[in-house]
């Protein structure tokens, strides 16, 4: 369990992809300290957006091993077929995290502010501006 403030996050479930853990540590306790999410009435849905976080990552990694065409079993050139489960899942997460604040104007409409990301965009702006 990681401690944010007064909230813990929970630990990944167990049977997620490497990846789809990687994402619930970095963003489940990032969820919390923005007070957007309550883990148990979202963990279906953090479950769901790990997963598809995960598959899209996992797609993306055998893209880039393997290239973003092959041949089928005719000669014919094709995409990738992880490059459909790579879209639906993106999909998916896009969808899904609307809903828990992972966008800055679904922050926004909830009413979060994200002090550090601002900080980080002036930052950002700033540095840009001088070049």
């Amino acid at each position: 369990m990681q401690d944010v403030g007064k909230k813990t996050a929970p630990r990944a479930p167990k049977g997620l992809s490497k990846s789809a853990q990687l994402w619930w540590r970095r963003i489940v306790p990032r969820l919390l300290e923005l007070d957007v999410i309550d883990v148990q009435a979202d963990f279906g849905r953090l479950v769901l957006l790990s997963q598809a976080w995960g598959m899209a990552w996992d797609a993306y990694q055998t893209i880039q091993k393997e290239g973003l065409f092959r041949k089928d079993e005719k000669g014919v050139t094709r995409k990738h077929p992880a490059h459909q489960v790579w879209r639906d899942s993106s999909a998916a997460y896009n969808s899904l995290g609307k809903e828990l604040g992972l966008t800055p104007l679904s922050r926004n409409r909830l009413g979060v502010v994200d002090d550090d990301a601002d900080g980080e965009l002036i930052a950002f702006l700033s540095r840009r501006h001088q070049n």
